[in-house]
């Protein structure tokens, strides 16, 4: 859930007034200039001159408000040279107010522009207005030639908890998502139509004469089963999202939708697959085989064919 940033100002929490300030140097802004814009925003034209090379390098671009594309007018742009932390230690004392922040406030057309750059200067440029976002700064070393950087705004919100506090409202067990009656109520729900789903695709394969192995839809079963006692047992009922309830209802909509199918598909010569040589491993392996098995002759499928490979090999070895 997302609120406007001012809120955490106003609410009186020290952790709200640090997420909001933090909020802030995110966006290239500290609390003195936010209130200075907010109550007495300085006058800057569009256009400023930001050092003494004639080269021609500017730094320019457009912002506008992403709610209506609307130019943004009266904005605060702040132009960063960025110097090597050890710049200014070899420089004579009288070199330390060189001027490193230039400002500029956007045209009615949403328009701003820094001249005069050193084209082997490092540049960051970041559009600041009390109750928006347009991001954080962008820039580039060695600009070397001239360059645009456009922003869109975009109203600053945070969202009402952050990691750390919703962390910590989990553990304490001070939010509940659901009551442990209607979390009953979903689990015996979604447990039964599981079951139902396995039992009418059981059916619908009875009634339709349907030869298949006996022990495929129970094992898939058991397994299906066992992933929906792990998903309901590693999460906290009362406040996690229950991965457990969607894998049963899925399993259920898929095992209904094969029930429908066998009654289409009843004639189609997918059915006989398990009766083919080449699906059935131990029937390709006999050397006399030389056609498809009879469908109308042959009761066994892989699975059982398997097992009696198995059994004979023993028998053998015995």
């Amino acid at each position: 859930m997302l609120v406007d940033a001012a809120f955490f100002m106003q609410s009186g929490s020290e952790s709200g007034k640090l997420r909001f300030i933090n909020s802030l140097a995110h966006l290239g802004a500290d609390s003195a200039l936010y209130e200075q814009e907010k109550t007495a925003p300085q006058k800057y034209p569009s256009e400023v001159k930001a050092g003494s090379a004639e080269t021609g390098v500017s730094i320019n671009g457009t912002i506008r408000f992403a709610a209506d594309e609307i130019a943004a007018g009266g904005v605060l742009v702040r132009l960063t040279r960025i110097y090597p932390d050890a710049y200014f230690d070899t420089l004579p004392p009288s070199a330390s107010a060189i001027p490193t922040e230039f400002y500029a406030r956007t045209d009615e057309d949403g328009d701003y522009k820094f001249t005069h750059l050193d084209p082997q200067g490092n540049y960051s440029v970041v559009a600041i207005k009390p109750g928006f976002n347009f991001g954080p700064a962008k820039g580039t070393a060695a600009v070397g030639s001239s360059r645009s950087y456009h922003f869109v705004g975009k109203p600053h919100q945070l969202r009402l908890l952050d990691k750390v506090e919703y962390r910590q409202l989990k553990n304490d067990k001070v939010l509940t998502v659901r009551t442990p009656d209607e979390f009953k109520k979903e689990f015996i729900t979604y447990t039964v139509f599981f079951l139902l789903g396995f039992w009418l695709l059981h059916i619908a394969l009875y009634l339709k004469n349907y030869r298949s192995d006996q022990f495929i839809l129970p094992l898939i079963m058991f397994i299906s089963g066992i992933g929906i006692m792990v998903l309901y047992g590693v999460q906290d009922p009362l406040r996690d999202e229950v991965y457990g309830t969607g894998m049963a209802k899925y399993t259920s909509i898929i095992l209904l939708l094969f029930s429908v199918l066998v009654f289409i598909f009843k004639d189609n010569p997918v059915n006989r697959f398990y009766h083919s040589k080449w699906f059935d491993p131990v029937y390709n392996w006999l050397p006399f085989t030389n056609k498809l098995k009879e469908p109308q002759r042959i009761y066994l499928v892989a699975g059982v064919n398997w097992f009696n490979a198995f059994t004979g090999r023993i028998r053998n070895r015995s």
